[in-house]
């Protein structure tokens, strides 16, 4: 299983990276905490926990501009931390970290991303 797929079986069970700059840590569902214990080093290792927070951050305040400026029923905007070099094969598209073949963001940003969109009232309905 990849961390691509943890993530996202994660945050489709309702767990989530609790973006808290004095304490990130996982909210994992009961059921998969057998799943989460067994590949929790390799996940680890793929995210930089402690940039988490500021990460969300960034990518919120993109989405609130972008629902403030009138267009929320219009495309999600790409969400790309400041100073990131231009996008490109091979980089994450939000901060420029290498990433595998076919990949467009790196862990850390995708958990951001899906944080963002998720604490984002202006998204709602």
């Amino acid at each position: 299983m990849t961390t691509e797929d943890l993530i996202t079986r994660l945050y489709g069970s309702g767990g989530k990276l609790v973006a808290d700059a004095q304490r990130p840590r996982l909210v994992i569902p009961a059921k998969l905490k057998p799943l989460f214990i067994k590949n929790k080093a390799r996940l680890m290792r793929s995210i930089l926990l402690h940039d988490i927070p500021r990460r969300t951050e960034a990518f919120r305040r993109q989405l609130r501009t972008w629902a403030e400026s009138g267009r929320a029923g219009d495309i999600v905007p790409t969400l790309v931390l400041p100073n990131a070099p231009e996008p490109k094969a091979g980089l994450c598209i939000s901060c420029g970290t290498k990433v595998g073949p076919g990949i467009w963001r790196c862990d850390t940003c995708r958990i951001s991303v899906l944080n963002a969109l998720a604490e984002n009232p202006q998204l709602d309905g």
